[in-house]
């Protein structure tokens, strides 16, 4: 895997048993892997002859098994908290809870009626998901939403894409029919909007101490005390991120950007379709742009950083891209 400078990443393909692709992909405190897939399609049971979602997990030096099937269920993302409980959310407000030590999963009533693109928590009483006009708390016992009228305004309808926890703040993005929305939870609990000059937003993680970082359409942005500035401006280059999947994360010091939309979407669609279904993938370093490709059958479906390491979903694959 190479990008255009022609310096080469090291990867590692894992296969998996599934055909599903990979929506969602963590590492558990005690170094369980854990991979979330679905099918593409939101009609899952007309998509493949296996419908639903797959939850699968690896342990240190194990191979990938089943761990659980939940084939009425549509399931978009994938979280592991510090004490070692899995949390997957998606379409139709389903979420799930898998408990690794008694291998068991319990299905939650989150009151959500649209989808869930997002969950992220520490502890099994501080998750948070973020959908379709939703931001909710589960609290260990039951899933609370937070006032996003008193925070936007009467009649917003916020599509929140993204939600991440550090232990003195919670960041969520999204977009509405204004533009962007960026959403934040303090210490103390309070709920405010603030201001991102960003068209669209698509990827957040919160740093803690009031650092955050947001993914747009323009680049990267991050927070400090007296406000949002651009970071990573892209705002003028052919290629930019453009979509979900895509993400955000700190390496070396630098901010780092991935997202498989990364051409402009106008020039996309009328000369570059396929980076439309995933088959490159975006990669800024330190404002340097890296272009992946994955090859002409495989299309990325959930982007993630973690550790050192880029961990590219596709179907029934998980790769794993050391950053230099």
């Amino acid at each position: 895997m190479t990008h255009p400078s022609a310096v080469t990443f090291e990867l590692v393909r894992q296969t998996l048993p599934t055909d599903k692709a990979v929506v969602g992909a963590v590492t558990a405190p005690d170094r369980t892997r854990y991979a979330l897939c679905c099918n593409a399609m939101e009609e899952d049971r007309s998509a493949t002859s296996s419908p639903g979602s797959t939850l699968l997990a690896c342990p240190p030096d194990g191979t990938w098994e089943v761990v659980a099937q939940l084939p009425e269920l549509s399931l978009r993302s994938l979280c592991c908290t510090l004490d070692g409980r899995v949390f997957a959310c998606g379409m139709a407000g389903a979420c799930v809870e898998y408990d690794p030590a008694a291998r068991a999963v319990a299905r939650h009533a989150t009151g959500a009626r649209d989808i869930l693109w997002r969950v992220h928590g520490r502890s099994r009483d501080a998750v948070w998901v973020a959908g379709e006009n939703a931001l909710l708390r589960f609290d260990g016992s039951a899933w609370r939403p937070l006032d996003l009228a008193g925070a936007l305004g009467a009649g917003a309808w916020p599509t929140l894409v993204d939600v991440h926890a550090a232990g003195d703040e919670v960041v969520a993005v999204g977009a509405q029919i204004e533009g962007s929305c960026l959403l934040r939870v303090d210490a103390g609990g309070a709920l405010e909007a603030e201001t991102v000059a960003a068209h669209s937003l698509y990827a957040c993680v919160a740093l803690g101490g009031e650092d955050a970082l947001a993914m747009g359409n323009d680049g990267a942005w991050r927070r400090s005390a007296s406000g949002w500035s651009r970071v990573v401006d892209l705002s003028s280059g052919d290629v930019r991120p453009f979509g979900r999947p895509g993400c955000v994360g700190v390496h070396a010091g630098q901010v780092v950007l991935a997202s498989v939309d990364g051409v402009d979407v106008l020039k996309a669609l009328l000369t570059d379709r396929p980076s439309l279904e995933g088959r490159l993938v975006n990669l800024w370093l330190d404002g340097k742009h890296q272009r992946l490709a994955l090859g002409p059958k495989l299309g990325a479906s959930s982007l993630a950083f973690e550790g050192e390491r880029l961990v590219i979903g596709l179907p029934g694959q998980l790769w794993d891209v050391a950053l230099p």
